[in-house]
């Protein structure tokens, strides 16, 4: 699904769950096009993607920032819930 939004427009940061609400309602992956990404945001499909590292995987990292990326963490799934 592709999906066109400003993340960082004055509202969205002033009041992001309206924006949360719009990408998990457009579906369970959604193509950012503006950001050239695609996005997961409903929990158990996020937690289902980090579980599945050796299918899904990110060349570039999963953040919206370069530093994060480059900065050697990695990101995981808990199994606690």
């Amino acid at each position: 699904m592709l999906f066109r939004c400003e993340l960082f427009s004055d509202e969205a940061i002033a009041n992001p769950l309206p924006v949360y609400e719009e990408i998990r309602n457009a579906g369970p992956v959604v193509w950012l096009e503006r950001y050239d990404m695609w996005v997961i945001s409903r929990f158990e499909d996020v937690r289902a993607a980090l579980r599945a590292d050796e299918t899904l995987l990110s060349g570039k990292g999963v953040a919206m920032n370069e530093v994060l990326n480059n900065s050697g963490n990695t990101i995981s799934a808990t199994t606690c819930r």
